[in-house]
């Protein structure tokens, strides 16, 4: 990003697309087209639902008044009997105005379905707009198209791929310690808290004993969160100057139990880490080829519908520079 980038926030009520006209888009020239395409093809389902909106709002004024009409017409004559080919006109009516009303709604609900899936790309403008404010470099990312037609097979085969990440990164986020590793963690806390319970010893005290030893054991009242003011904890009564008396014997039997413990699939911290930057790339190549094939199928006519999340960076056809 060039160093004299104007540094200026973005008004609240100008639209994201906007940033190309105003010479901040990070977006290389090379996948704007794509986006503004994209913005073109939202604003027309908007503006679709809009008129499909419009249309039910009519087509449900004009059943209100055609049903009041046969309702009302034999009230309004009671002693004059509606005759049959005139009730059958008036039911016709009123059947022909639900039939519109219907078709009015149906419009409406697919209309609206169409602008809901757009839905990744107010997630992607997002994100380029964050990419603006943190100055970020974008270069162009696409990812090669598919070389067969069956686009929707290939857009299914790599979903499935991608759910296996998922799947994947969720047992990785709740995979277990290795035994070694919690023990580490638990004589932490062990000593945290004996360190807490350390007694103190002053020699100039006169009054008393150098150690206030009857102290350990007051049950004290201390502000959970200091700075709000709230939410008061009891401490103290003697379980921390406890547990300094007793820190070995604490840790070796908290420590046997956890050796027996039966632990399946366990990674240490670091192995975590580098599991979810392995998926992390897994998943967004996944993505990358997903959305290559949805390019794909549209220049053919075909149009499949992108995932609410699925990320910018695929969308977009950008990695940061």
């Amino acid at each position: 990003m060039p160093a004299n980038w104007p540094d200026f926030e973005l008004p609240e009520h100008r639209p994201l697309n906007d940033l190309a006209q105003l010479g901040l888009d990070p977006l290389p020239p090379k996948c704007q087209p794509k986006i503004d395409a994209l913005i073109d093809r939202r604003d027309d389902a908007h503006a679709a639902y809009r008129s499909a909106s419009d249309t039910m709002m009519e087509a449900r004024h004009n059943f209100g008044l055609i049903s009041n009409r046969r309702r009302y017409a034999e009230i309004d004559a009671p002693n004059q009997k509606l005759r049959p080919e005139d009730a059958e006109r008036l039911d016709a009516e009123v059947a022909s105005a639900k039939a519109g009303l219907d078709k009015a709604k149906a419009r409406v609900d697919a209309a609206s379905e169409r602008t809901s899936s757009f839905a990744f790309l107010d997630r992607s403008l997002q994100w380029l707009a964050d990419a603006r404010a943190a100055r970020q470099r974008l270069k162009p990312a696409a990812a090669p198209a598919p070389k067969g037609k069956d686009f929707r097979q290939e857009v299914d085969r790599l979903r499935t791929e991608i759910a296996a990440v998922d799947d994947a990164w969720t047992a990785t986020a709740t995979a277990p310690r290795p035994t070694k590793a919690a023990i580490d963690v638990l004589h932490e806390e062990i000593d945290a808290v004996a360190a807490r319970g350390a007694p103190r010893f002053d020699m100039r005290r006169r009054s008393g004993p150098p150690l206030a030893f009857a102290d350990q054991f007051y049950i004290r009242l201390r502000q959970s969160n200091p700075d709000s003011g709230y939410g008061l904890q009891a401490h103290g009564g003697g379980a921390e100057f406890l547990v300094w008396m007793m820190r070995d014997e604490i840790k070796a039997r908290l420590g046997a139990m956890i050796d027996q413990a039966d632990v399946v699939g366990a990674l240490t911290d670091e192995e975590q880490e580098q599991r979810f930057r392995e998926l992390s790339a897994r998943r967004l190549g996944l993505e990358r080829l997903e959305e290559a094939t949805i390019v794909a199928a549209e220049a053919e006519g075909m149009f499949i519908t992108r995932r609410d999340d699925a990320d910018p960076r695929a969308i977009l056809e950008v990695a940061e520079a």
